[in-house]
């Protein structure tokens, strides 16, 4: 028997969660921007969140409260209010936000998500009779995109909260061994055949279209 799990990463949509909003008179206390939280992504995996505006705003970060891939609740600030025809990303990736904030006003604002994205780890059968996981990978016909799986051995349930880090291993598909796939638009395989608790899929460059992973399991 063998188990299949598909997983897909969408390419940047700077209007995903919201367009066209407008904040003239916040004061210096972080007011909250009133969207539908939680706000959640596609296919249950972890973005960079974006911001555009067409018009001149003023100098501030956002205040981001969420849960990032690892599945730990973080505050980040990176994200820098855009000006005049700007989209700005994140460096942190998330699979909910609960909240974002801002200090200062703003005009004709659109909040989405990048080309950062990663699929947050997906955790594999480990009571198998064969140690053996097939990994298939697609990335789109693009020369900017690049996209890699990274596997791991640790066991997710006893992660610290505060663990950002999982102590990944890159899968050194036989496309690229550096384990950046780049370009690659048709199938490449690679298989586990060491013990695995967890893999997870992530770009870091613009797709032209959605990159897939396909994980079978065998001797489920």
């Amino acid at each position: 028997m063998s188990r299949t799990q598909i997983i897909s990463l969408l390419p940047a949509n700077y209007t995903y969660i919201a367009t066209g909003l407008s904040n003239v008179a916040p004061d210096s206390t972080p007011q909250l921007i009133p969207l539908a939280y939680p706000l959640t992504f596609p296919g249950n995996c972890a973005y960079a969140p974006t911001a555009t505006s067409p018009a001149i705003n003023g100098s501030a970060n956002f205040i981001i409260q969420g849960i990032n891939q690892n599945g730990v609740f973080v505050t980040d600030t990176t994200l820098e209010m855009p000006s005049d025809g700007e989209t700005n990303e994140s460096d942190n990736a998330f699979l909910q936000i609960d909240a974002i904030y801002t200090t200062v006003p703003f005009t004709d604002l659109s909040f989405g998500f990048g080309i950062h994205a990663s699929s947050g780890w997906i955790q594999l059968g480990t009571n198998r009779q064969f140690m053996q996981t097939l990994l298939q990978c697609v990335c789109p016909i693009d020369g900017s995109a690049t996209c890699s799986v990274y596997a791991t051995a640790d066991p997710l349930n006893i992660w610290p909260q505060n663990s950002y880090s999982a102590n990944p291993n890159v899968c050194a598909f036989p496309a690229d061994p550096n384990g950046s796939l780049s370009n690659v638009s048709t199938n490449v395989l690679y298989y586990l055949t060491t013990p695995t608790s967890a893999v997870q899929l992530t770009s870091n460059s613009n797709l032209s279209g959605p990159v897939t992973l396909t994980i079978v399991q065998q001797g489920e």
